[in-house]
């Protein structure tokens, strides 16, 4: 409470302007009443208590055209620091890889990857809005492409639940 009170806000400490202001003394007061922090928590619990409790819950998919020419489900995962898509992925359209983007990638399960390239400025398509990603092409995954976080934050996704 020192704290607050000591910080200055251009030449006027926060002790003055309560001094000063009645409302502002009424509202510091109000936010600092201990019966107002029991009622928050009270207020949370019975939220908690009253929330759906899943015991699955779907991953999230959007269809994409990728490159404008082929439909794919894409997996949003924000556990994934880059954007995937499978080998067979990659040679069914016919692009080309830089193969001098390679690094092993770490996966879920603890193993490891080779990560064949990357696919540079692949163009992929949302509900008719275009968007770009350099995309790494893995030899084997659960998924054909997969939208991991550079994607995610490229087009400022949101998601509500």
């Amino acid at each position: 409470m020192q704290k607050i009170l000591d910080v200055e806000v251009p030449n006027i400490r926060v002790r003055d302007l309560l001094a000063l202001s009645g409302d502002l003394r009424q509202e510091m007061v109000d936010q600092t009443h201990t019966q107002n922090k029991v009622l928050a928590v009270r207020a949370a619990l019975v939220t908690l208590l009253e929330m759906p409790v899943e015991f699955a819950t779907p991953l999230r998919e959007v269809e994409v055209v990728v490159m404008g020419r082929r439909r794919e489900l894409g997996l949003l995962d924000e556990g994934s620091e880059i954007v995937i898509v499978r080998e067979d992925l990659y040679k069914e359209l016919g692009l080309k890889v830089n193969k001098k983007r390679r690094m092993t990638m770490q996966i879920a399960n603890g193993g490891k990857e080779e990560i064949q390239g990357c696919m540079e400025y692949l163009e992929l398509e949302v509900r008719g809005v275009k968007t770009y990603a350099h995309v790494f092409v893995v030899q084997s995954a659960p998924y054909r492409l997969l939208l991991g976080r550079p994607w995610q934050k490229g087009v400022k996704l949101e998601k509500i639940e």
